[in-house]
């Protein structure tokens, strides 16, 4: 069984190991739980392992967050001893919760004190404090058998004792000269080392054994030494000496006095009274009295320790030095009192403490004898003392302490004070605690749990809500009957009781003026007439909760069928909560959702709109009605074009039979809207049974969160924008945890590729690759990764299914329809040598008509006739690591700048402007300000390469606008270096109308054009395609710069892609743009000074 012991492990934790292993915010904040008593309760399992629980209170909204947190002891890497958690919190592992619980565990298993300095206490309270160690005791040594002398007479030898006043004693050796002289020539421990005819030989190595012994060796270059520290030996000193006498060699003091070797002594503390009636404490030596008498015979003077251990003593008086060793080594701390000569004084008024607490200590670490003149109290049973404070909000603080009573006073001890171990009664306080556990408080594991068998208090604990009530209807009244238990209660005792009624659930729409397809939903709850926030009924249920408590201390049954199903109903309408209001918003679409919250209570209001709507769209729901509607999924926010329509009617057909395809439809002809309205579609026929994981290139996954939350908000969708181990460090959730409510989720190939455990052990309802040709290479780790994914059906899409090679093509049928073909060397053989080798038109003609199901392939000129005039989308482009290093840096810069200019916004509208212009120019190409950047490849240049590349493939030509003339040349370096023909314009170009005509022929693939010379004059309707760098916000402008190809005689449908960097000033702005359409034209524009409309908290959300 584990319990409380200082060889616990939690004891032996290295210092500083739970921070190497939490890190140091974490441990903080563990430990900040701790002090504040959010831990309530620990056990301590069978395996060693700590179980805790915590309640964490939000005093603000009386929010209750409980976790239970489970450590385990481990090693780390390097065998040092450290720890595990598992915790029913976000993070998991090593989260601040178990920091908290092995704070706890370390403070109830803390028996011994540390030194502190002077906090006023005391003098001799401090001169006591190191006694508390614990006694260790001396093993016997072996008895030494004596050496006989057996020599003929030589030069009798001596050892000479030096016992100076506070200093340590020395021992030199002495030859007797034949005149009786003791002298030291010639008998130094050097001399000792080699026979001499001149001396005893048996002396001489019972001598030379001593010597040895010494601790402090010398080489040979050392000066003889002269003298032994006897305070530096080891214990086995005493049977040295004992040999040496039994040789015959003389033991002698050098200042004449009668040296005594005894065989055993006793160190012990000696307690008298004093004329002042108080007390003082003075070292003091006894030794054994004979064999058949059982007393002790004290022996006078001055008390010294000998060793480190201290394992003997020597007693100086003015006649005689006495010294032996101990029955037993004295602590650390004894040792301490044995070396300060000065005695301890106890005051009369401090007496009472001394006999209840130090007394006892100190007679564990080493004997104490009193005089007949002291008298030692007996000190009575302790007591228990219980405050209960009542605080606001329904918050009990509950402290417990002991009451030691002894004399004339009542000694207070917290449950954690052990400082002086040894005075408390912990048999009886465990009996104590034993009569609680039979009592109504045994039935609350967070007051009095449960350690190695055994109830312990816990304190202090906060107690919040139902928690409190409970504790003061049933607890409370015990208490104050027991007789073993002193109650204080501070603040008003609220008045607790449960509700006389049920809950009534109660229900109401009313129309939203700003939108008439979408109406507000309102739920409230009533309790004998007093409202109950409905945040606070969810949150009880999802937590288990078996009662609410309401402000009034009224309280009812959270177990009912009723509420269990509208907790259910709220949390599958979350995805429609308006953000500003936080009210529900439903639309006649969630006439289910209305019906199942209306038939759990009482409807108060009804919007006259939303029944005229719901009756109608009952009619549309009979059979007959829906035999002929579409199949479109309704909750699709997007209306779909004939062709996207029939790409969903293929889609589907194979998602219901559990197969996989390809839409290699060509670029720009909506491909996403199409896999969205599949995964709609599923959603709303319950078939997302798991999450759908969408890979996508990095540039693209912001896009596809975006048209999500666009055209299907009721997807719940996750982004995944780390890697697993980076997300953990930073305090994150693990990828299972992260998705685990989630339908779909994005990622990115490289995320992909760099996490494929994390990815790999879920098991995915289904697999969306976009631009599936980044899998290809069935070689290649990406490739691998996505084949040992397990999921139900997969969809790849792309423009360009085979760029060099049929296999290519087999790359992604593999991972579309694995058993089509199987084996690349077979399909090889099969198909790519006969076709691409021998032209082989039967083997052609076999392929298509077996991939024909798996494969739906249109072309713009299939479909043109389906395609609007002008299709827009928004590119957010994540930066390069480089890139966003150097941007954060220089945002950082900036926003120190600016934000102190905000205040006086007229005349500082230069500085500003430049700051933003600074981070307009960042966020494109960091050499824009510096050429030392150069070698940062910009993140958008690679997009757009990338797109034109394919673009190029298909015969589409583009636009590419940027107000700034620098980064439009690296574009223009850029797409020519990847062999894309390229024209470029910009005010400074001479021969303008040469490079336009150039473009028109069809000799160039892209038309770099800078806004201020070609955002209007020009018609270039050759282009299909306009790529927008950097959005100068103005809507007029930018509609101009489109309209060089959207206007009349374009016969092509127009795409238009407007690129955004990630987390930069292009976003703020960008969501500014709805309600501040000018803004930035305002800021930049030919240096205009700042509108009306401008305001400080606008640039400060820009630099945000």
């Amino acid at each position: 069984m584990g319990g409380p012991s200082t060889a616990h492990w939690v004891s032996r934790l290295p210092e500083g190991q739970i921070e190497r292993v939490a890190g140091g915010p974490t441990t903080a904040r563990g430990l900040q739980y701790h002090r504040r008593g959010h831990v309530d309760r620990i056990e301590w399992l069978d395996d060693d392992s700590l179980r805790g629980h915590l309640r964490i209170v939000d005093h603000t909204t009386s929010e209750v967050r409980e976790f239970r947190t489970t450590v385990t002891p481990a090693t780390d890497d390097s065998g040092t001893p450290s720890w595990n958690s598992t915790c029913t919190c976000r993070v998991k592992n090593h989260c601040a919760h178990a920091v908290g619980v092995l704070a706890g565990a370390r403070e109830m298993l803390r028996g011994l004190p540390e030194e502190e300095d002077d906090d006023g206490s005391p003098e001799w309270e401090r001169r006591l404090a190191p006694v508390t160690a614990a006694v260790v005791t001396r093993d016997e040594e072996a008895p030494q058998s004596p050496v006989v002398d057996q020599s003929g007479v030589k030069d009798a030898l001596a050892l000479e004792f030096t016992a100076r006043s506070g200093a340590p004693v020395t021992m030199r050796v002495r030859r007797r000269t034949p005149d009786g002289i003791w002298t030291g020539q010639g008998a130094n421990w050097t001399d000792l080392r080699e026979p001499h005819r001149r001396l005893s030989e048996p002396q001489r190595l019972a001598l030379v054994a001593l010597d040895r012994a010494n601790p402090v060796r010398q080489s040979r270059f050392d000066t003889p030494q002269a003298s032994l520290s006897l305070e530096s030996m080891g214990v086995e000193v005493w049977s040295l000496l004992q040999r040496i006498v039994a040789s015959g060699v003389t033991l002698l003091m050098a200042d004449g006095r009668d040296l005594v070797l005894a065989d055993e002594l006793i160190a012990a503390m000696h307690l008298d009274t004093t004329e002042s009636s108080g007390l003082v404490l003075r070292p003091a030596a006894y030794r054994l009295g004979a064999a058949d008498e059982d007393v002790e015979v004290p022996v006078p003077g001055i008390v010294r320790p000998v060793g480190d251990p201290t394992h003997g003593i020597t007693v100086s008086d003015a006649g005689t030095v006495t010294m032996g060793p101990l029955v037993s080594e004295l602590s650390p701390g004894a040792r301490q009192l044995l070396l300060d000569p000065r005695p301890v004084r106890i005051p009369e008024g401090d007496r009472i403490r001394f006999f209840t607490t130090h007394l006892p200590a100190l007679r564990r670490t080493m004997p104490v004898r009193t005089s007949d003149t002291v008298v030692v109290p007996e000190v009575e049973p302790p007591r228990l003392r219980m405050v209960a404070t009542y605080r606001e909000g329904h918050t009990t603080w509950i402290d417990w302490s002991w009451l030691y009573p002894a004399g004339d006073e009542v000694r207070v001890v917290s449950l954690a004070d052990h400082g002086i171990p040894g005075f408390r009664q912990l048999e009886a306080e465990q009996r104590v605690l034993d009569r609680l556990a039979r009592g109504p408080l045994g039935e609350r594991p967070g007051l009095l749990p449960t350690i190695a068998g055994r109830p312990r208090l816990a304190s202090p604990v906060s107690l919040v809500g139902m928690g409190a009530a409970t504790f003061t209807e049933h607890c409370l009244p015990w208490l104050e009957r027991c007789e073993d238990v002193d109650v204080v209660v501070h603040g008003e005792i609220p008045e607790y009781g449960p509700a006389i009624g049920d809950p009534v659930v109660h229900v109401a729409l009313d129309e939203r003026t700003e939108e008439r397809d979408w109406f507000d939903l309102d739920v409230a709850i009533t309790v004998d007439g007093e409202n109950v926030p409905l945040s606070e009924v969810v949150r009880g249920l999802a937590r288990g909760d078996e009662r609410l408590l309401l402000a009034s201390g009224t309280y009812f049954s959270l177990k009912t069928p009723a509420l269990d199903r509208l907790r259910e109903l709220v949390e599958e309408s979350r995805a429609l909560v308006d953000r500003e209001t936080g009210k529900l918003r439903v639309s006649v679409y969630h006439v289910a959702l209305f019906d199942q919250l209306a038939s759990l209570g009482v409807i108060d209001r009804q919007a006259a709109r939303f029944a005229e709507r719901v009756g109608a769209l009952r009619a549309a729901l009979t059979p007959d009605a829906v035999a002929s509607a579409a199949v479109v999924p309704s909750g699709l926010q997007a209306e779909l074009r004939p062709y996207q329509a029939e790409g969903l009617r293929w889609a589907s057909t194979l998602w219901d039979a559990k197969l996989g395809g390809i839409l290699a439809d060509d670029m720009g002809l909506g491909k996403t809207v199409q896999v969205i309205a599949l995964l709609e579609r599923a959603r709303e026929r319950g078939d997302l049974d798991g999450p759908v994981l969408v890979v996508a290139p990095t540039s693209v996954v912001g896009a596809w969160a975006e048209q999500l939350e666009q055209f299907a908000p009721q997807l719940r969708a996750v982004t995944v924008s780390e890697t697993e181990s980076r997300r953990l460090r930073e305090g994150g959730d693990s990828l299972p945890a992260l998705v685990a409510d989630a339908d779909v989720v994005l990622t990115s190939y490289t995320l992909l590729r760099l996490g494929e455990e994390s990815y790999t052990d879920i098991a995915w309802r289904a697999l969306i690759l976009d631009e599936a040709q980044f899998v290809k290479n069935h070689r290649a780790k990406t490739y691998q990764v996505v084949r040992r994914m397990e999921r139900d059906f997969t969809l790849a899409m792309t423009g360009t299914p085979l760029e060099n090679s049929l296999m290519d093509l087999w790359s992604l049928l593999s991972l579309t329809a694995p058993m089509l073909y199987p084996l690349p060397q077979d399909f090889s053989v099969d198909f790519r040598t006969p076709i691409e080798v021998g032209g082989d038109r039967v083997r052609l003609a076999g392929l298509r008509r077996t991939i024909t199901p798996f494969v739906l392939r249109r072309t713009k000129e299939a479909v043109a006739s389906d395609l609007p005039p002008k299709q827009e989308q928004t590119l957010v482009v994540p930066m390069n690591p480089a890139h966003r290093r150097v941007y954060d840096r220089h945002l950082q810069r900036e926003r120190m700048r600016v934000m102190g200019l905000l205040d006086d916004l007229p005349n500082n509208q230069v500085a500003v402007l430049s700051a933003l212009t600074t981070l307009r120019q960042m966020a494109l190409s960091p050499a824009m300000l510096d050429d030392q950047y150069a070698q940062i490849e910009p993140s958008k240049v690679e997009v757009v390469v990338e797109h034109l590349t394919e673009l190029a493939s298909g015969g589409h030509r583009a636009l590419v606008f940027s107000q700034f003339t620098r980064y439009l040349k690296q574009v223009r370096d850029a797409l020519e270096k990847a062999g894309i023909a390229t024209e470029y314009l910009d005010g400074s170009t001479r021969d303008r109308q040469e490079r336009l005509q150039r473009f028109r022929s069809g000799g160039t693939t892209a038309f770099c054009i800078s806004l201020k010379a070609g955002g209007f004059g020009i018609t270039l309707t050759e282009a299909d395609y306009v790529y927008v760098l950097d959005p100068w916000w103005n809507p007029a402008a930018e509609a101009q710069a489109i309209d060089r190809t959207h206007r009349i005689g374009q016969e092509r449908p127009v795409m238009v892609y407007r690129l955004v960097a990630a987390d930069s000033i292009e976003e703020k702005v960008r969501d500014l743009q709805q309600r501040k359409r000018d803004l930035f034209a305002r800021v930049v524009d030919d240096g205009e000074a700042f509108g009306s409309a401008l305001t400080a908290d606008d640039l400060r959300a820009l630099l945000s």
